[in-house]
């Protein structure tokens, strides 16, 4: 099984986000797994067991952004991953997976996103924690 994580886009978040990377490894363990980051924590991670390989999201805003972005969707497409977890609640963070043509999309229901997503998860509104986030999405492993 080839797993897409795109992981939360701050240091706080990310770090929270850890023992759920954790966990799938556990889980999981012959999954290819591979984390697609901000550049700011693809450093945390790289330090980690817990993914094969680290992706840096490019950060570039405009035209020459969303071209970078394209290209990094047919990578992933070419890479015929088989799931994605979004942890970032972003509308553009849970676009790219489905551009990618990734068969199994899990993420929270929000921002009008929910038609990108195979595994929708009802969002509560005090919730953004991407630790919780995890917990929904385990019971999906």
């Amino acid at each position: 099984m080839k797993i897409l994580v795109r992981t939360p886009n701050w240091l706080g978040d990310a770090v929270m986000a850890l023992p759920a990377l954790r966990t799938l490894r556990n889980r999981l363990p012959n999954a290819d797994i591979t984390l697609l980051a901000r550049a700011w924590v693809a450093d945390l991670y790289r330090r980690e067991s817990c993914a094969d390989r680290v992706i840096v999201y490019p950060g570039v805003g405009g035209p020459r952004g969303w071209r970078e972005r394209l290209k990094l969707a047919r990578q992933l497409q070419r890479d015929r991953c088989d799931w994605a977890l979004v942890f970032p609640n972003s509308w553009e963070s849970a676009l790219l997976p489905w551009a990618a043509r990734i068969p199994r999309r899990t993420g929270y229901e929000r921002r009008g996103r929910g038609y990108l997503l195979t595994d929708r998860i009802a969002a509560r509104s005090h919730s953004t924690n991407p630790f919780i986030t995890w917990n929904c999405c385990a019971a999906a492993v």
